[in-house]
């Protein structure tokens, strides 16, 4: 008589999930919020926007040890040390301090969201079974994607009603309620011991997860093609004579979450490779589209659901693939190896576009990501390296 299959949707599972959407909210909030403040309170341009900016580079800086931490120690123990972090840090900004200390303090906020992220991830992860490994992923992946359409609204109505008091002591609330929802976690724990003593190759092996490079190799090229629609797509539709491009994001949003919800529940090696090779090539017909259509209403509301179904397609599975070959007690590396893909790729990407839209303009930038993903997605078709039919519990 076969196990019964066990269950996805556990308490424990569903609280990880929760938490990470606050997590996540946490930096897109401050990301956008500390810039305004850095104006307001009177810093240079310079000097505001590094406010902003240090901490997506202190976490990506942070990424690769975070992943050694959580297979090292206790990552349900990281995770609550870094929800400290998240809240006290805010409250330095509700006092008048030098700007060298509230930039030491964007750095340790870069620091614990590196280690709260990667940790989170995998403490959901370990809930998962594997036979439901992609709809697991799928799930935990919809906080996140939520938090992105919504966290800067938030911010932008506390700041209305509350100013930037109420930003940094809702921002330290956040860090309390993580606490909360972390707490009563049974978490799983399977510490990596490290078979020799500490040298050179041991430590750069607990850095990364070499099962997941493949997966975040094909996650960073299409970080770098997806910032051409993130920070230029405003720019590039008024260069076409046409302004307003907000409700694309929020359509591809609701796109993201719907097939996150819904796609997620078809399992099984042959399925994900149809999955991520239809998603690849829907999304390289949005960027085509584009190109070749102009920006009417219409015609990006279309495109908007195409870009966000793709992109939700083809992210749903290369997560599935940089975690599902992992050892349990490497999950949080092959996590850390993942995120870094994409956190390389927002910051990458920004410098290249920007470049070359600043020589070139901006009237062949889907063109080109058009090119480089239908590239991609023939790298895919004859690759190989294919997901893995995952065992059965």
């Amino acid at each position: 008589m076969s196990k019964p299959a066990k269950a996805l949707y556990t308490k424990d599972f569903l609280l990880a999930t929760i938490a990470s959407v606050f997590v996540g909210g946490y930096s897109i909030l401050l990301l956008t919020l500390t810039l305004m403040y850095g104006n307001d309170a009177g810093f240079t341009a310079a000097a505001a926007g590094l406010l902003s900016s240090v901490f997506a580079f202190a976490s990506l800086g942070m990424r690769p040890f975070s992943g050694l931490l959580c297979d090292r120690f206790p990552k349900k123990r990281l995770l609550i040390l870094s929800a400290v972090g998240y809240t006290v840090l805010p409250l330095l900004f509700l006092a008048e301090l030098p700007y060298g200390v509230l930039l030491g303090a964007r750095i340790a906020q870069g620091f614990c969201m590196g280690v709260a992220s990667t940790a989170v991830a995998a403490i959901a992860t370990s809930f998962i079974p594997k036979s439901h490994f992609t709809e697991g992923v799928s799930i935990f992946g919809v906080g996140m994607s939520a938090c992105s359409a919504v966290a800067p609204g938030i911010g932008l109505w506390i700041l209305a009603h509350f100013g930037y008091t109420g930003v940094f002591l809702y921002s330290s609330f956040t860090g309390l309620l993580i606490i909360a929802l972390v707490l009563p976690i049974r978490c799983r724990e399977t510490i990596e011991m490290p078979q020799s003593r500490a040298c050179l190759g041991v430590l750069l092996r607990g850095l990364y997860e070499p099962t997941a490079l493949y997966s975040a190799a094909c996650t960073l090229f299409l970080a770098v093609m997806q910032i051409t629609v993130m920070q230029f797509l405003s720019y590039y539709t008024a260069w076409r004579g046409v302004n307003g491009t907000y409700a694309f994001y929020t359509l591809s949003a609701v796109a993201v979450v719907t097939v996150r919800l819904t796609i997620g529940r078809i399992s099984g090696a042959k399925a994900d490779r149809v999955i991520l090779l239809t998603g690849t090539l829907i999304l390289a017909a949005a960027y085509a589209g584009l190109r070749l259509l102009f920006p009417t209403a219409l015609s990006l509301g279309i495109l908007s659901v195409l870009y966000g179904c793709g992109h939700s397609m083809s992210g749903i599975v290369l997560n599935s693939m940089a975690l599902s070959e992992a050892p349990p007690e490497r999950m949080g590396a092959a996590n850390a190896t993942y995120l870094a893909a994409s956190d390389l790729g927002y910051a990458v990407g920004p410098l290249l576009w920007n470049s070359y839209c600043a020589r070139y303009g901006y009237s062949q930038i889907y063109l080109l990501a058009f090119i480089g993903v239908l590239v991609l997605f023939l790298i895919l078709l004859f690759a190989r390296k294919t997901p893995k039919k995952r065992v059965k519990e």
